[in-house]
Protein backbone atom coordinates (compact mmCIF):
# COMPACT_ATOMS: atom_id res chain seq x y z
CA UNK A 1 0.00 0.00 0.00
CA UNK A 2 1.24 3.50 -0.84
CA UNK A 3 2.13 5.60 2.18
CA UNK A 4 0.05 8.79 2.34
CA UNK A 5 0.32 9.77 6.02
CA UNK A 6 3.17 10.22 8.50
CA UNK A 7 2.87 10.52 12.27
CA UNK A 8 6.05 12.35 13.23
CA UNK A 9 7.39 12.73 16.75
CA UNK A 10 9.18 16.05 16.16
CA UNK A 11 11.03 15.87 19.46
CA UNK A 12 10.94 13.85 22.64
CA UNK A 13 11.67 17.02 24.59
CA UNK A 14 8.71 18.12 26.71
CA UNK A 15 8.02 20.72 29.37
CA UNK A 16 5.55 18.41 31.18
CA UNK A 17 6.04 15.06 32.89
CA UNK A 18 2.73 13.19 32.56
CA UNK A 19 2.73 10.00 34.62
CA UNK A 20 1.36 7.83 31.79
CA UNK A 21 3.64 9.10 28.96
CA UNK A 22 4.44 6.14 26.67
CA UNK A 23 7.46 7.70 24.91
CA UNK A 24 8.78 8.79 28.34
CA UNK A 25 9.09 12.35 27.08
CA UNK A 26 11.21 14.94 28.82
CA UNK A 27 14.76 14.93 27.49
CA UNK A 28 15.41 14.97 23.73
CA UNK A 29 16.39 11.71 22.05
CA UNK A 30 19.92 11.03 20.91
CA UNK A 31 20.60 12.42 17.44
CA UNK A 32 17.26 14.13 16.92
CA UNK A 33 16.86 15.47 13.38
CA UNK A 34 18.47 18.84 12.80
CA UNK A 35 16.53 21.53 10.97
CA UNK A 36 18.30 20.68 7.71
CA UNK A 37 17.59 16.95 8.16
CA UNK A 38 13.95 17.62 9.03
CA UNK A 39 13.51 19.78 5.92
CA UNK A 40 15.09 17.07 3.80
CA UNK A 41 12.71 14.52 5.34
CA UNK A 42 9.76 16.70 4.35
CA UNK A 43 11.03 16.81 0.77
CA UNK A 44 11.39 13.00 0.71
CA UNK A 45 7.85 12.60 2.03
CA UNK A 46 6.48 15.00 -0.56
CA UNK A 47 8.28 13.23 -3.40
CA UNK A 48 6.86 9.90 -2.21
CA UNK A 49 3.29 11.22 -2.35
CA UNK A 50 2.63 11.78 1.36
CA UNK A 51 -0.49 13.93 1.70
CA UNK A 52 -0.72 14.45 5.46
CA UNK A 53 1.65 14.74 8.42
CA UNK A 54 0.64 14.75 12.07
CA UNK A 55 3.31 16.39 14.22
CA UNK A 56 3.44 15.09 17.80
CA UNK A 57 5.97 14.91 20.63
CA UNK A 58 7.14 15.26 23.26
CA UNK A 59 5.91 18.78 22.81
CA UNK A 60 6.31 20.10 19.23
CA UNK A 61 6.62 23.71 20.43
CA UNK A 62 9.85 22.76 22.23
CA UNK A 63 11.52 22.81 18.78
CA UNK A 64 12.68 26.31 17.89
CA UNK A 65 12.30 25.50 14.17
CA UNK A 66 8.67 24.31 14.40
CA UNK A 67 7.32 27.34 12.56
CA UNK A 68 9.81 26.81 9.72
CA UNK A 69 8.80 23.15 9.43
CA UNK A 70 5.11 24.06 9.36
CA UNK A 71 5.71 26.64 6.63
CA UNK A 72 7.71 24.17 4.52
CA UNK A 73 5.09 21.43 4.90
CA UNK A 74 2.38 23.70 3.57
CA UNK A 75 4.64 24.93 0.75
CA UNK A 76 5.04 21.28 -0.28
CA UNK A 77 1.23 20.96 -0.28
CA UNK A 78 1.22 18.52 2.66
CA UNK A 79 -1.75 18.84 5.01
CA UNK A 80 -0.57 19.29 8.60
CA UNK A 81 -2.05 18.32 11.96
CA UNK A 82 -0.36 19.37 15.20
CA UNK A 83 -1.01 17.88 18.65
CA UNK A 84 0.23 20.01 21.56
CA UNK A 85 -0.21 20.40 25.31
CA UNK A 86 -0.97 24.07 24.52
CA UNK A 87 1.14 25.45 27.36
CA UNK A 88 3.70 27.20 25.11
CA UNK A 89 1.39 28.74 22.47
CA UNK A 90 1.06 32.49 22.19
CA UNK A 91 -1.12 34.74 20.04
CA UNK A 92 1.42 34.83 17.20
CA UNK A 93 1.44 31.02 17.10
CA UNK A 94 -2.33 30.97 16.79
CA UNK A 95 -2.13 33.47 13.93
CA UNK A 96 0.34 31.19 12.13
CA UNK A 97 -1.84 28.13 12.73
CA UNK A 98 -4.84 29.95 11.27
CA UNK A 99 -2.91 31.32 8.26
CA UNK A 100 -1.50 27.90 7.36
CA UNK A 101 -4.73 26.00 7.98
CA UNK A 102 -3.16 23.65 10.54
CA UNK A 103 -5.45 21.05 12.13
CA UNK A 104 -4.86 21.80 15.82
CA UNK A 105 -5.15 19.16 18.52
CA UNK A 106 -5.04 20.11 22.21
CA UNK A 107 -4.31 17.53 24.90
CA UNK A 108 -6.75 17.76 27.81
CA UNK A 109 -7.63 14.90 30.14
CA UNK A 110 -10.43 16.49 32.13
CA UNK A 111 -13.02 19.24 32.14
CA UNK A 112 -11.63 20.74 35.36
CA UNK A 113 -8.17 21.49 36.77
CA UNK A 114 -8.75 18.88 39.51
CA UNK A 115 -9.05 16.10 36.94
CA UNK A 116 -6.70 17.30 34.21
CA UNK A 117 -3.84 18.59 36.36
CA UNK A 118 -3.71 15.47 38.53
CA UNK A 119 -1.71 13.71 35.80
CA UNK A 120 -0.56 16.53 33.54
CA UNK A 121 0.71 19.03 36.12
CA UNK A 122 -0.47 21.99 38.16
CA UNK A 123 -1.59 24.95 36.07
CA UNK A 124 -1.76 23.03 32.78
CA UNK A 125 -5.56 23.23 32.53
CA UNK A 126 -5.57 27.02 32.88
CA UNK A 127 -2.96 27.43 30.13
CA UNK A 128 -4.81 25.08 27.79
CA UNK A 129 -8.09 26.86 28.46
CA UNK A 130 -6.50 30.19 27.57
CA UNK A 131 -5.45 28.76 24.19
CA UNK A 132 -8.94 27.31 23.67
CA UNK A 133 -10.42 30.74 24.31
CA UNK A 134 -7.87 32.25 21.92
CA UNK A 135 -8.96 29.77 19.25
CA UNK A 136 -12.56 30.90 19.67
CA UNK A 137 -11.57 34.57 19.34
CA UNK A 138 -9.55 33.91 16.18
CA UNK A 139 -12.11 31.42 14.80
CA UNK A 140 -9.64 28.52 14.75
CA UNK A 141 -11.08 25.01 14.83
CA UNK A 142 -9.45 22.48 17.14
CA UNK A 143 -9.90 18.98 18.51
CA UNK A 144 -9.46 17.83 22.11
CA UNK A 145 -7.31 14.74 22.77
CA UNK A 146 -7.58 12.81 26.05
CA UNK A 147 -5.79 9.78 27.46
CA UNK A 148 -8.28 7.66 29.40
CA UNK A 149 -7.00 6.07 32.62
CA UNK A 150 -8.58 4.99 35.88
CA UNK A 151 -8.07 8.55 37.14
CA UNK A 152 -10.47 10.14 34.68
CA UNK A 153 -12.72 7.47 33.18
CA UNK A 154 -15.60 8.34 35.51
CA UNK A 155 -15.28 11.98 34.43
CA UNK A 156 -15.69 11.35 30.69
CA UNK A 157 -19.31 12.60 30.55
CA UNK A 158 -18.11 15.97 31.87
CA UNK A 159 -15.29 16.01 29.32
CA UNK A 160 -17.57 15.33 26.37
CA UNK A 161 -19.93 18.05 27.63
CA UNK A 162 -16.91 20.38 27.83
CA UNK A 163 -16.01 19.49 24.23
CA UNK A 164 -19.55 20.20 23.07
CA UNK A 165 -19.63 23.52 24.92
CA UNK A 166 -16.39 24.56 23.19
CA UNK A 167 -17.53 23.33 19.76
CA UNK A 168 -14.74 20.74 19.63
CA UNK A 169 -14.62 17.10 18.53
CA UNK A 170 -13.25 14.74 21.16
CA UNK A 171 -10.60 12.07 20.61
CA UNK A 172 -10.18 9.49 23.40
CA UNK A 173 -7.31 7.00 23.62
CA UNK A 174 -7.14 4.21 26.20
CA UNK A 175 -4.00 4.27 28.32
CA UNK A 176 -1.55 1.59 27.19
CA UNK A 177 1.51 -0.10 28.59
CA UNK A 178 4.93 1.26 27.78
CA UNK A 179 7.12 4.12 28.94
CA UNK A 180 6.10 5.73 32.23
CA UNK A 181 2.78 3.88 32.22
CA UNK A 182 4.65 0.79 33.40
CA UNK A 183 5.52 2.66 36.62
CA UNK A 184 2.07 4.24 37.02
CA UNK A 185 0.50 1.61 39.27
CA UNK A 186 -3.25 1.30 39.07
CA UNK A 187 -3.76 3.50 35.98
CA UNK A 188 -4.57 0.77 33.45
CA UNK A 189 -8.29 0.20 32.99
CA UNK A 190 -10.06 -2.70 34.65
CA UNK A 191 -12.07 -5.07 32.42
CA UNK A 192 -15.35 -3.39 33.35
CA UNK A 193 -13.85 0.02 32.60
CA UNK A 194 -12.52 -1.21 29.25
CA UNK A 195 -15.99 -2.37 28.31
CA UNK A 196 -17.45 0.97 29.43
CA UNK A 197 -14.96 2.91 27.31
CA UNK A 198 -15.64 0.77 24.23
CA UNK A 199 -19.33 1.65 24.42
CA UNK A 200 -18.94 5.23 25.66
CA UNK A 201 -18.65 7.01 22.31
CA UNK A 202 -21.57 5.23 20.60
CA UNK A 203 -23.81 6.05 23.57
CA UNK A 204 -22.60 9.58 24.31
CA UNK A 205 -22.17 10.65 20.69
CA UNK A 206 -25.84 10.00 20.12
CA UNK A 207 -26.86 11.63 23.39
CA UNK A 208 -24.61 14.70 23.20
CA UNK A 209 -23.93 15.29 19.50
CA UNK A 210 -26.85 13.35 17.98
CA UNK A 211 -24.26 11.35 16.02
CA UNK A 212 -24.38 7.75 14.90
CA UNK A 213 -21.17 5.93 15.81
CA UNK A 214 -19.65 2.72 14.49
CA UNK A 215 -17.43 0.26 16.33
CA UNK A 216 -14.76 -1.32 14.19
CA UNK A 217 -12.17 -3.96 15.04
CA UNK A 218 -10.76 -4.29 11.56
CA UNK A 219 -7.54 -5.70 10.17
CA UNK A 220 -4.25 -4.31 11.45
CA UNK A 221 -3.72 -0.60 10.83
CA UNK A 222 -0.01 -1.20 10.15
CA UNK A 223 -0.58 -1.72 6.44
CA UNK A 224 1.96 0.83 5.22
CA UNK A 225 -0.67 3.46 4.44
CA UNK A 226 0.54 5.46 7.43
CA UNK A 227 3.91 5.29 9.17
CA UNK A 228 5.37 6.54 12.44
CA UNK A 229 8.72 8.34 12.64
CA UNK A 230 10.47 9.19 15.89
CA UNK A 231 12.49 12.32 16.55
CA UNK A 232 15.74 10.63 15.50
CA UNK A 233 14.32 9.72 12.08
CA UNK A 234 13.67 6.01 12.71
CA UNK A 235 10.60 4.86 10.75
CA UNK A 236 8.13 2.22 11.97
CA UNK A 237 4.92 0.65 10.72
CA UNK A 238 3.13 2.12 13.74
CA UNK A 239 3.71 3.81 17.08
CA UNK A 240 2.89 0.60 18.99
CA UNK A 241 5.86 -1.20 17.47
CA UNK A 242 8.14 1.76 18.27
CA UNK A 243 7.08 1.87 21.94
CA UNK A 244 7.08 -1.87 22.53
CA UNK A 245 9.94 -3.06 20.32
CA UNK A 246 12.00 -0.21 18.96
CA UNK A 247 14.52 -2.50 17.21
CA UNK A 248 11.89 -3.32 14.59
CA UNK A 249 12.38 -0.15 12.58
CA UNK A 250 12.03 -0.08 8.80
CA UNK A 251 14.94 2.31 8.33
CA UNK A 252 16.09 5.83 9.13
CA UNK A 253 15.04 8.81 7.04
CA UNK A 254 18.55 10.33 7.29
CA UNK A 255 20.14 7.46 5.40
CA UNK A 256 17.33 5.90 3.39
CA UNK A 257 15.09 6.82 0.54
CA UNK A 258 11.45 6.26 1.23
CA UNK A 259 11.06 2.69 -0.05
CA UNK A 260 11.01 1.36 3.50
CA UNK A 261 7.84 -0.66 3.73
CA UNK A 262 8.15 -3.54 1.27
CA UNK A 263 10.06 -5.94 3.53
CA UNK A 264 7.66 -5.68 6.45
CA UNK A 265 4.16 -6.12 5.06
CA UNK A 266 1.56 -7.23 7.63
CA UNK A 267 0.07 -10.70 7.47
CA UNK A 268 -3.20 -10.95 5.51
CA UNK A 269 -6.22 -10.47 7.76
CA UNK A 270 -3.97 -9.72 10.74
CA UNK A 271 -6.17 -8.49 13.60
CA UNK A 272 -5.22 -5.16 15.13
CA UNK A 273 -4.48 -4.75 18.82
CA UNK A 274 -6.60 -1.57 18.73
CA UNK A 275 -10.23 -0.99 17.86
CA UNK A 276 -12.03 2.26 17.15
CA UNK A 277 -15.46 3.67 17.89
CA UNK A 278 -16.02 6.69 15.66
CA UNK A 279 -18.72 9.25 14.97
CA UNK A 280 -18.65 12.65 13.28
CA UNK A 281 -17.69 14.47 16.48
CA UNK A 282 -16.05 11.83 18.67
CA UNK A 283 -13.55 8.97 18.48
CA UNK A 284 -12.37 6.33 20.95
CA UNK A 285 -9.33 4.13 20.36
CA UNK A 286 -9.28 1.16 22.71
CA UNK A 287 -7.36 -2.04 23.35
CA UNK A 288 -9.01 -5.05 21.64
CA UNK A 289 -7.03 -7.63 23.58
CA UNK A 290 -5.35 -9.03 20.45
CA UNK A 291 -1.59 -9.45 20.66
CA UNK A 292 0.36 -7.37 18.17
CA UNK A 293 1.62 -9.88 15.61
CA UNK A 294 4.62 -7.72 14.78
CA UNK A 295 6.02 -7.89 18.31
CA UNK A 296 8.28 -10.91 18.50
CA UNK A 297 8.37 -10.62 22.30
CA UNK A 298 4.93 -12.22 22.36
CA UNK A 299 6.48 -15.37 20.91
CA UNK A 300 9.64 -15.49 23.03
CA UNK A 301 9.86 -18.09 25.78
CA UNK A 302 9.45 -17.01 29.40
CA UNK A 303 12.61 -18.23 31.09
CA UNK A 304 12.60 -16.50 34.48
CA UNK A 305 10.15 -16.14 37.34
CA UNK A 306 10.35 -12.35 37.12
CA UNK A 307 9.22 -12.48 33.50
CA UNK A 308 6.35 -14.77 34.44
CA UNK A 309 5.36 -12.54 37.37
CA UNK A 310 5.18 -9.50 35.06
CA UNK A 311 3.10 -11.30 32.44
CA UNK A 312 0.59 -12.47 35.05
CA UNK A 313 0.40 -9.07 36.75
CA UNK A 314 -0.38 -7.50 33.38
CA UNK A 315 -3.05 -10.14 32.74
CA UNK A 316 -4.78 -9.63 36.10
CA UNK A 317 -4.49 -5.83 36.22
CA UNK A 318 -6.83 -4.53 38.95
CA UNK A 319 -7.63 -7.89 40.56
CA UNK A 320 -6.62 -6.67 44.03
CA UNK A 321 -9.59 -4.27 43.99
CA UNK A 322 -11.87 -7.29 44.26
CA UNK A 323 -9.97 -9.11 47.01
CA UNK A 324 -11.16 -6.98 49.93
CA UNK A 325 -14.78 -7.84 49.03
CA UNK A 326 -14.11 -11.56 48.81
CA UNK A 327 -15.46 -14.02 51.41
CA UNK A 328 -14.02 -17.20 49.88
CA UNK A 329 -11.28 -18.58 52.15
CA UNK A 330 -10.07 -21.36 49.85
CA UNK A 331 -7.55 -19.04 48.21
CA UNK A 332 -5.86 -18.01 51.47
CA UNK A 333 -4.00 -21.06 52.76
CA UNK A 334 -1.37 -23.59 51.67
CA UNK A 335 0.83 -21.10 49.81
CA UNK A 336 3.47 -23.38 48.31
CA UNK A 337 6.79 -22.05 47.09
CA UNK A 338 9.35 -22.80 44.45
CA UNK A 339 12.81 -23.27 45.91
CA UNK A 340 14.09 -19.85 44.82
CA UNK A 341 10.96 -18.23 46.26
CA UNK A 342 11.40 -19.98 49.60
CA UNK A 343 14.99 -18.75 49.83
CA UNK A 344 14.03 -15.20 48.85
CA UNK A 345 11.14 -14.93 51.30
CA UNK A 346 13.15 -16.52 54.12
CA UNK A 347 15.88 -13.87 53.64
CA UNK A 348 13.14 -11.21 53.75
CA UNK A 349 12.05 -12.46 57.21
CA UNK A 350 8.86 -14.23 56.07
CA UNK A 351 8.19 -17.40 58.13
CA UNK A 352 8.71 -20.47 55.96
CA UNK A 353 8.08 -24.12 56.75
CA UNK A 354 9.42 -27.16 54.87
CA UNK A 355 7.41 -30.35 55.25
CA UNK A 356 9.06 -33.78 55.29
CA UNK A 357 12.19 -32.39 53.61
CA UNK A 358 9.97 -31.69 50.62
CA UNK A 359 8.02 -28.66 49.48
CA UNK A 360 8.14 -25.34 51.32
CA UNK A 361 5.20 -23.15 52.30
CA UNK A 362 4.56 -19.75 53.80
CA UNK A 363 4.10 -20.77 57.44
CA UNK A 364 0.42 -20.35 58.22
CA UNK A 365 -0.21 -23.58 60.14
CA UNK A 366 -1.19 -24.15 63.76
CA UNK A 367 0.64 -26.63 65.98
CA UNK A 368 -0.86 -29.36 68.13
CA UNK A 369 -0.09 -29.86 71.84
CA UNK A 370 3.10 -31.74 70.98
CA UNK A 371 4.31 -28.83 68.85
CA UNK A 372 3.77 -30.68 65.59
CA UNK A 373 2.50 -28.64 62.65
CA UNK A 374 -1.07 -29.49 61.71
CA UNK A 375 -1.31 -29.77 57.91
CA UNK A 376 -4.81 -31.22 57.86
CA UNK A 377 -6.74 -28.12 58.88
CA UNK A 378 -9.21 -26.72 56.35
CA UNK A 379 -8.61 -23.23 54.99
CA UNK A 380 -5.62 -22.03 57.06
CA UNK A 381 -5.38 -18.26 56.81
CA UNK A 382 -2.14 -17.10 55.19
CA UNK A 383 0.06 -15.39 57.76
CA UNK A 384 0.81 -12.62 55.24
CA UNK A 385 -2.82 -11.55 54.76
CA UNK A 386 -4.37 -8.69 56.71
CA UNK A 387 -7.80 -10.23 57.13
CA UNK A 388 -9.44 -6.96 58.16
CA UNK A 389 -9.26 -5.85 54.53
CA UNK A 390 -8.12 -8.96 52.68
CA UNK A 391 -4.87 -7.15 51.90
CA UNK A 392 -1.68 -9.04 51.06
CA UNK A 393 1.13 -7.53 53.14
CA UNK A 394 3.82 -8.90 50.77
CA UNK A 395 2.03 -8.22 47.50
CA UNK A 396 5.15 -7.22 45.55
CA UNK A 397 7.08 -10.16 47.02
CA UNK A 398 4.32 -12.73 46.70
CA UNK A 399 5.12 -16.14 45.18
CA UNK A 400 4.03 -17.64 41.88
CA UNK A 401 1.01 -19.48 43.25
CA UNK A 402 -0.41 -16.08 44.28
CA UNK A 403 0.58 -14.36 41.04
CA UNK A 404 -1.09 -17.10 39.05
CA UNK A 405 -4.42 -17.14 40.94
CA UNK A 406 -7.35 -17.25 40.01
CA UNK A 407 -5.91 -19.77 37.56
CA UNK A 408 -3.94 -22.69 38.90
CA UNK A 409 -3.07 -26.34 38.70
CA UNK A 410 -5.58 -28.99 39.74
CA UNK A 411 -5.39 -32.78 39.95
CA UNK A 412 -8.41 -34.71 38.71
CA UNK A 413 -9.63 -38.05 40.11
CA UNK A 414 -7.70 -39.89 37.41
CA UNK A 415 -4.50 -38.12 38.63
CA UNK A 416 -4.36 -35.99 35.50
CA UNK A 417 -2.92 -32.53 36.14
CA UNK A 418 -4.76 -29.71 34.41
CA UNK A 419 -4.75 -25.94 34.28
CA UNK A 420 -7.98 -24.52 35.63
CA UNK A 421 -9.70 -21.21 36.27
CA UNK A 422 -11.35 -20.77 39.68
CA UNK A 423 -14.90 -19.53 39.19
CA UNK A 424 -15.58 -18.38 42.75
CA UNK A 425 -13.14 -15.45 42.40
CA UNK A 426 -15.02 -12.13 42.26
CA UNK A 427 -12.68 -10.87 39.55
CA UNK A 428 -13.53 -13.89 37.39
CA UNK A 429 -17.24 -13.44 38.04
CA UNK A 430 -17.03 -9.82 36.93
CA UNK A 431 -15.09 -10.82 33.81
CA UNK A 432 -17.76 -13.39 33.00
CA UNK A 433 -20.53 -10.81 33.46
CA UNK A 434 -18.77 -8.54 30.98
CA UNK A 435 -18.28 -11.33 28.43
CA UNK A 436 -14.49 -11.10 28.79
CA UNK A 437 -13.70 -14.45 30.37
CA UNK A 438 -12.88 -16.30 27.13
CA UNK A 439 -10.30 -13.66 26.23
CA UNK A 440 -8.75 -13.85 29.71
CA UNK A 441 -8.47 -17.64 29.50
CA UNK A 442 -6.92 -17.43 26.03
CA UNK A 443 -4.32 -14.93 27.23
CA UNK A 444 -3.53 -17.01 30.31
CA UNK A 445 -2.89 -20.11 28.21
CA UNK A 446 -0.76 -18.15 25.76
CA UNK A 447 1.45 -17.12 28.70
CA UNK A 448 1.71 -20.64 30.10
CA UNK A 449 2.50 -22.13 26.71
CA UNK A 450 5.49 -19.77 26.45
CA UNK A 451 7.06 -20.87 29.74
CA UNK A 452 10.41 -22.52 29.00
CA UNK A 453 10.81 -26.23 29.65
CA UNK A 454 13.11 -25.94 32.72
CA UNK A 455 10.89 -23.39 34.47
CA UNK A 456 7.73 -25.26 33.56
CA UNK A 457 9.14 -28.54 34.87
CA UNK A 458 10.17 -26.87 38.14
CA UNK A 459 6.62 -25.56 38.61
CA UNK A 460 5.01 -28.93 37.87
CA UNK A 461 7.46 -30.93 39.98
CA UNK A 462 6.88 -28.62 42.94
CA UNK A 463 3.12 -28.91 42.51
CA UNK A 464 3.36 -32.71 42.34
CA UNK A 465 5.38 -32.75 45.57
CA UNK A 466 2.73 -30.60 47.26
CA UNK A 467 -0.04 -32.78 45.90
CA UNK A 468 1.65 -35.91 47.19
CA UNK A 469 1.32 -34.81 50.83
CA UNK A 470 -1.89 -36.67 51.55
CA UNK A 471 -2.50 -34.89 54.84
CA UNK A 472 -3.73 -31.81 53.00
CA UNK A 473 -7.52 -31.82 52.86
CA UNK A 474 -9.36 -31.49 49.59
CA UNK A 475 -10.77 -28.01 49.09
CA UNK A 476 -14.12 -27.07 47.66
CA UNK A 477 -12.87 -25.17 44.64
CA UNK A 478 -15.32 -24.54 41.85
CA UNK A 479 -13.12 -24.51 38.77
CA UNK A 480 -13.24 -24.79 35.00
CA UNK A 481 -10.65 -26.87 33.16
CA UNK A 482 -8.92 -24.76 30.54
CA UNK A 483 -9.07 -26.47 27.17
CA UNK A 484 -6.79 -25.79 24.27
CA UNK A 485 -3.67 -25.38 26.36
CA UNK A 486 -1.50 -27.82 28.25
CA UNK A 487 -3.94 -30.28 29.74
CA UNK A 488 -1.36 -32.71 31.07
CA UNK A 489 2.20 -32.04 32.17
CA UNK A 490 3.49 -34.94 30.06
CA UNK A 491 2.17 -33.25 26.91
CA UNK A 492 4.30 -30.13 27.38
CA UNK A 493 7.37 -29.97 25.17
CA UNK A 494 8.46 -26.48 26.17
CA UNK A 495 9.14 -23.34 24.15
Amino acid sequence: MKTTEIHWELTNKCNLHCSYCRPDSGAPRDNELTTAEALTALQKFSAAGVKRICFTGGEPFMRSDLRELLEESIRLKIKVALITNATLIDSADLDLIKRLGIDLGISLDGATPEVNDKKRGVGVFAKALKVIEGCHLKKISFKLYATVSRSNIKKLPALIAFAQAHDSPLHLKEISRGGRTDQADGELLLPTEKNYLKNFIPEMAKKVFNDEADISEENCWADGGSLFMNASGDVYLCNEIFVRQSNQKLGNIKYSGFKLVSKNRPKPQCQCCYGVAVSEHAVTIYDTGHDCEFLSSFNLPITTLQQLYRELDNLYEGISDYCFKCTDNDCLGYIWLLKTEANRLYRAGIPIVQINNGPSFIHSFAKDEAGIINVSARQPVCSQVDCSGRICTIRKKRPLVCHIYPAGLETLKNDKIVWAMHLDCLFIKKMAEQGLIDDLERKFLSIINRVSQPLFNEIIETYQAVNAISAFPNGSNNFKILKGGIENVEMHSGS
